[in-house]
């Protein structure tokens, strides 16, 4: 999970004595309490602190830095939902001050309010752009919320700004690694290659952080490095000796490498420390069947599979241990569940055919066989879609747009349910000019398939606008934004909407949004200084804006 950097404070102004004597003398009163709440709680006298900054705001209820420090101080003690409260009457009083705005971003983020925090994360750039705090929470609250692209552009954006953040770095390798394992996209060794550099430069900016090098080493091993994984792996265990978890990760990459009786002493060490982890339990059951000690290997495999009563994997080994050992009808019962739980996994389907078999149950081990051949057959024709979009892809920007078309097409043929090829194909019938029902069509397939492709929604709004149909392309230019924030391409067209329908509120927010991802947008900043304009002239005339 992403981490979040702790609450920022800094000292507040003064107040501008303004105004009759009797408000100036109440502001300057107010200032002495802050200013003396300011150093209790550069102390850490929270309780002392918090008196004066009530007592700030019982004489100057506009002391706007004085509810922001009183909300940091409950949310400190744990008391969220007072925090939120004094957070959002400092906005109310100064929508201007970033601090409040972030503070109320981590506050929400803490009561699980992602998309609360995130618009407040946004609000708290939009005023102060350099903001890497704010920066780094919203890379958080997007990754919590799904948008991983979001996510890794912003840690992106700030291992640039600030080499020295480690967390940014640790956090961007775990995404980028993320990203390039998630099976319903392109892998791209540059995701890869750019995951292992930034780990590599947060273990050297904090070689003493195990975690850094937990995650680097994982990603060695997983990639089939072992070597290099066990010496990473080696150093994260030395440097977190009592925690299971390390010396697992390193029994690992040994069992991967060859090196049994070396992981069979990682993981009895690690079990040592913690007699309930299940994953060395049954990591120990697999090395001690490489090693031949089915009866000891199927103990610890039953012991493994009561703690992980999901886990698929754990059923297949204890079943193909027990059918080693000849206990025909015990493997075929794990081997069943192991099939039910994992309807997909073709190697336990075989091993239950060859149980079957043995048994003389042969038309079901043949019933077996065939389905395992099926699913092989599925993962075979993705692997085939995922070639056929990389040689698409690279025609695509090398400008061969219709050969590219040739391709997509084949791949979605070759892969139906893949919604990548079929994303793929309707961003090649945009370009290639098709007609806008044959790229809807598309968008709505791969919607269909993944309700939650932020992109195919912004698109299918995009070809929805050019029909003329302004209502449904607004709701999926909407849909595209909540599910990911940093579509800011959805946002400026719902800022747009909103301005032409002279919803100023709106379309401040929405132009507020973008600029926190791109603070040099000019058009943007122009379009959020009318519709403020706009507010500004409504609030003085007593009128109200028009509702969303």
């Amino acid at each position: 999970m992403p981490c979040l950097i702790l609450l920022v404070l800094t000292p507040a102004p003064a107040v501008p004595q303004q105004g009759t004597t009797e408000s100036n003398q109440a502001a300057a009163l107010a200032e002495r309490y802050r200013r003396e709440g300011i150093g209790l709680l550069q102390q850490r006298k929270m309780q002392e602190a918090l008196a004066q900054f009530r007592s700030a705001v019982e004489v100057d209820p506009l002391d706007a830095f004085s509810h922001d420090y009183m909300g940091v101080i409950l949310g400190d003690q744990g008391l969220t939902a007072g925090a939120i409260t004094e957070f959002q009457r400092a906005i109310e009083i100064d929508p201007d001050l970033y601090l409040p705005h972030y503070h109320l971003a981590v506050a929400y983020g803490r009561s699980d309010r992602t998309s609360n925090a995130i618009e407040e994360f946004q609000q708290a750039l939009s005023l102060k752009p350099d903001f890497l705090e704010a920066r780094f929470g919203l890379s958080a609250a997007c990754w919590k919320l799904g948008d991983l692209d979001g996510a890794i552009r912003l840690l992106q954006e700030i291992a640039v700004a600030n080499p020295q953040f480690w967390e940014a770095q640790y956090n961007l390798g775990l995404a980028l690694w993320q990203r390039y394992r998630d099976p319903g996209k392109l892998p791209r060794k540059a995701d890869l290659d750019e995951a292992i550099l930034q780990l590599r430069g947060a273990a050297h900016e904090q070689p003493e952080q195990p975690k850094i090098s937990l995650a680097l080493g994982q990603i060695l091993a997983e990639t089939e490095d072992a070597s290099g994984a066990i010496d990473i792996l080696g150093k994260a265990a030395a440097l977190a000796p009592k925690d299971p978890a390390y010396g697992y990760n390193l029994g690992v990459a040994l069992r991967m490498k060859g090196d049994l009786d070396g992981a069979e002493a990682e993981f009895r060490k690690a079990l040592q420390l913690d007699p309930q982890y299940a994953l060395a339990r049954r990591a120990l059951g697999q090395v001690l069947r490489q090693k031949g000690d089915f009866p000891m290997a199927a103990a610890e495999l039953r012991r493994a599979a009561s703690q992980l009563s999901n886990d698929a994997e754990v059923r297949h080994n204890l079943g193909s241990v027990l059918l080693g050992m000849n206990d025909l009808s015990g493997a075929i019962d794990e081997l069943r569940q192991a099939v039910s739980l994992d309807l997909y996994y073709s190697e336990a389907r075989l091993t239950l055919a060859q149980a079957l078999q043995k048994a003389g149950q042969a038309e079901e081990a043949q019933r077996q066989r065939a389905e395992a051949r099926r699913i092989d057959s599925l993962r075979s024709s993705r692997g085939r879609a995922v070639v056929l979009l990389q040689a698409a892809d690279g025609l695509m920007q090398a400008g061969e747009t219709a050969k590219a078309l040739v391709e997509f097409r084949e791949a979605v043929d070759s892969s139906p349910d893949f919604p990548e090829a079929n994303f793929q194909l309707a961003l090649a019938l945009d370009r290639s000019s098709a007609s806008p029902d044959e790229i809807a069509g598309a968008l709505r397939k791969v919607i269909e398939l993944e309700p939650e492709h932020a992109r195919a929604h912004y698109e299918l709004g995009r070809v929805l606008e050019r029909q003329g149909q302004k209502s449904a392309a607004l709701q999926e230019f909407h849909r595209a934004a909540e599910l990911a924030p940093s579509l800011i391409e959805a946002r400026r067209a719902l800022g747009s909407a909103a301005l032409a329908a002279r919803d100023w509120a709106t379309a401040a927010a929405e132009f507020g949004c973008v600029l926190a991802w791109d603070p040099d947008d000019a058009e943007s900043r122009r379009a959020l200084e009318a519709a403020r304009a706009q507010q500004r002239g409504a609030a003085k005339q007593g009128s109200v804006p028009p509702s969303p």
